[in-house]
């Protein structure tokens, strides 16, 4: 999946884990986005992809 600001947050909970919900899935794509390192989902090396992961569902709870 192309990483941009407007990446569709369904798509990405799916390749963040059948339990990602949209808050979380936001929070990943604003990473992914932000870091601009890479140009696919694909593309992110597996230890980075666990680590904005881990990232992203804690700033989820943050916000809650």
């Amino acid at each position: 999946m192309r990483i941009n600001s407007t990446m569709d947050l369904a798509q990405l909970a799916q390749l963040m884990g059948g339990n990602a919900t949209e808050a979380e899935a936001m929070h990943m794509r604003a990473t992914l986005d932000g870091i601009g390192a890479w140009d696919r989902t694909e593309d992110v090396p597996e230890s980075e992809w666990l680590k904005m992961l881990d990232g992203a569902v804690a700033q989820a709870k943050h916000d809650e």
